[in-house]
């Protein structure tokens, strides 16, 4: 709850404007950053503004980062960049439970994911 409670502070500050938009990626775990960002979601709506919540699973990044090409991690990159330009403001709530399912990437492909698609962004 004081992660809710602070960031609905922080957002207040900047979302006076109507049609604000806010970007919140959440992680599958733990649940209790699930519940802040429901709970910042309701209260940005709640101010006019705009949330956008996106949601992580590292099972599934895993697979993308084994498998991806360069030219596929570029395409993401141009992609979430253009969605990241259309932001006032992202607030990244996170609390890296599971970065255990990232371990097994071999080193060369976290390499690329990091060069091609982390980097630009």
């Amino acid at each position: 709850m004081f992660i809710s409670i602070r960031i609905v502070k922080g957002i207040r500050q900047f979302s006076r404007l109507y049609g604000f938009k806010g970007l919140l990626p959440v992680p599958e775990e733990p649940e209790v950053i699930r519940y802040a960002v429901e709970t910042n979601t309701n209260s940005l709506h709640s101010l006019g503004a705009l949330p956008y919540v996106e949601l992580h699973d590292y099972t599934v990044q895993r697979e993308l980062m084994e498998g991806a090409s360069e030219t596929q991690l570029e395409t993401a990159a141009r992609l979430d960049a253009q969605r990241l330009e259309a932001m006032d403001c992202h607030i990244c709530v996170d609390a890296r439970s599971n970065l255990a399912e990232l371990a097994t990437v071999p080193t060369d492909r976290a390499n690329l994911y990091s060069r091609v698609y982390k980097a630009p962004l």
